[in-house]
């Protein structure tokens, strides 16, 4: 192969063009991990559904122009973490209610709660 057929060949190969990232891919994870870390108490019930919409948003866009866009993983991992925050914040929601209800039942049955007082 001789010098002008390298050069040929050379200019016939085109880089793969910088792909962006998926829109709103970064949104989901950054509010999925917000809702897990923020999980336990209503705030992961606000997030969740949040990144969970962005995360749809994403992959609609990613099946509207396939092959364009990288961040298909963020938008998966955004949409696991949301699901993943939701389901704490409900638990740690009831959890606190119960709790809540918890402390005045006993207010109402009369117990002494000073005596739990530091």
């Amino acid at each position: 192969m001789n010098n002008q057929q390298m050069q040929q060949q050379y200019e016939d190969y085109q880089q793969p063009a910088n792909k962006e990232t998926l829109p709103n891919a970064v949104a989901s994870l950054v509010l999925g991990i917000l809702s897990i870390v923020l999980g336990c108490n209503p705030v992961g019930i606000i997030l969740g559904p949040i990144g969970m919409s962005k995360a749809k948003k994403a992959f609609a866009i990613d099946q509207q122009y396939p092959g364009y866009y990288t961040g298909q993983g963020m938008a998966k991992a955004g949409k696991t973490t949301s699901v993943i925050g939701l389901i704490l914040g409900i638990v740690g929601t009831i959890f606190w209610i119960a709790y809540i209800l918890f402390f005045v039942w006993l207010a109402e049955e009369g117990y002494d709660l000073d005596q739990y007082a530091y």
